[in-house]
């Protein structure tokens, strides 16, 4: 349905199936009947016109308060933003240009009142840094980077209390299509890898559409998942192999601009992150076929991501991948030492 890959001449290409995009296209349209009766009742004036504001996450937004899962208060706080979105705002979302919206209706239900994340209040100011690190990786990156990004709209910058230097941190949902919210990235590496990471999702979420990935695929949390320290159900890890397969091909991308160019220092920074998530990928897809759980559609998602990785092992070189793979077999041994003697339930 989707082709984001490196090819062999070092550069991401790009292919999406028609009937995944009419897929995407759906909810913006239902967003614009809600909005259109919106209108209507003359209750909100809409900060511009319904076919392009329905392509704002306070849209969908309230299509997901209309299917009940959404509360009523962040139901009223997308309306607050769909009359009140500044000018600035407007003529990014015309122009496909990510805003930032430090904004508690941008983040998942769970945590846009009392969750474990918190809007940082000090990054209201940096659309201008977001847009200078964003430049920098399109530039290495290209178009086609710039047309897997079409799904993400708006940025919420948050901190995570306790961990105030995670540099890796992102999130985003389908409930409210075309919002992310990460930790302000120090570096072009840190925005690409997760502007990457979460456009896939949004790719993928419209992929599941057409079928299940896995047979009980959110209910059995008990497999070894690499990017996370606690046992995770396998649909969890079909995205993982899908969204990080993704961000690797961009980090590579990345690393063989920057080598070309002579800035050495940052290609081998942002090639080792690029190992590490190949590798991952690798550990997740043994841990998802070990399950037994997936479906053929399921399977073809998983094909989807490791048919990105051989080009991605030899830009990155055998010396690279091979000490990320011992680092990734070493914390899976870690993650199952500590789970056995706490007692913690996993598939063995």
């Amino acid at each position: 349905m989707l082709e984001f890959c490196l090819d062999s001449n070092g550069e991401l290409q790009l292919s999406v199936a028609d009937h995944l995009v009419e897929r995407i296209e759906s909810r913006h349209a239902r967003a614009l009947d809600l909005l259109k009766g919106i209108e209507a009742s003359g209750a909100v004036r809409l900060a511009a016109d319904a076919q392009l504001m329905a392509r704002h996450p306070s849209a969908h937004a309230l299509v997901s308060f209309r299917d009940n899962e959404m509360s009523a208060e962040q139901a009223a706080q997308a309306v607050g933003l769909l009359s009140g979105l500044d000018a600035d705002r407007v003529s990014r979302l015309r122009e496909g240009r990510v805003a930032v919206l430090q904004h508690p209706a941008m983040l998942p239900p769970a945590e846009g009142g009392a969750g474990m994340l918190r809007i940082d209040p000090a990054a209201s100011s940096m659309s201008g840094f977001l847009d200078t690190l964003r430049e920098d990786v399109s530039a290495s990156a290209g178009p086609a980077w710039d047309r897997f990004m079409h799904p993400v709209n708006t940025v919420t910058l948050v901190c995570v209390p306790g961990m105030p230097d995670l540099p890796y941190f992102s999130g985003s949902t389908s409930g409210i299509w075309g919002a992310i919210h990460m930790s302000v990235p120090a570096t072009a590496g840190i925005l690409a890898e997760s502007f990457t990471h979460e456009a896939a999702h949004f790719w993928l979420h419209g992929i599941e559409e057409f079928g299940d990935l896995a047979a009980q695929a959110w209910t059995d949390q008990t497999w070894v998942s690499p990017w996370r320290n606690d046992p995770r159900p396998v649909a969890g890890i079909i995205h993982g192999v899908y969204v990080f397969s993704a961000a690797a091909c961009t980090l590579t991308r990345m690393t063989l601009v920057d080598q070309r160019s002579g800035n050495q220092s940052r290609a081998n920074i942002i090639g080792q992150r690029a190992a590490t998530l190949a590798a991952q990928v690798e550990e997740g897809a043994r841990e998802i076929l070990r399950s037994g759980r997936s479906t053929p559609h399921g399977l073809r998602v998983i094909e989807a991501g490791m048919e990105r990785l051989p080009v991605l092992f030899e830009a990155l070189g055998a010396e690279r991948m091979e000490a990320a793979r011992g680092h990734v077999r070493h914390r899976r041994e870690q993650k199952i030492s500590v789970w056995t003697s706490q007692g913690v339930a996993f598939a063995r």
